[in-house]
């Protein structure tokens, strides 16, 4: 009977032994899928925001550049009409003196 007892006891101890282990690694597996998911999805969203932000930059100094040369178009213009206008203004007045 003792010998019987031992035995139902040892067997009953080896499962539980054998099912904390199963469970213990079946935590650490979930645990560092878990974790690696939780990286994979942190190096995404900094890969957009890196994206995101570089796309914004360039947007940016587009925008820049466009008003930049705008700019420099219209002062070319307004200085050609400015000259172009003293020119005639001063041939006008050359004229007039002639005629005088």
């Amino acid at each position: 009977m003792k010998k019987k007892l031992h035995l139902k006891k040892k067997l009953h101890l080896k499962k539980k032994l054998h099912l904390k282990k199963k469970l213990h690694l079946i935590k650490k597996l979930h645990l560092i899928k878990k974790l690696h998911l939780k990286k994979k999805l942190h190096l995404k969203k900094k890969l957009h925001l890196k994206k995101k932000l570089h796309l914004k930059k360039k947007l940016h100094l587009k925008k820049k550049l466009h008003l930049k040369k705008k700019l420099h178009l219209k002062k070319k213009l307004h200085l050609k009409k400015k000259l172009h206008l003293k020119k005639k203004l001063h041939l006008k007045k050359k004229l007039h003196l002639k005629n005088k």
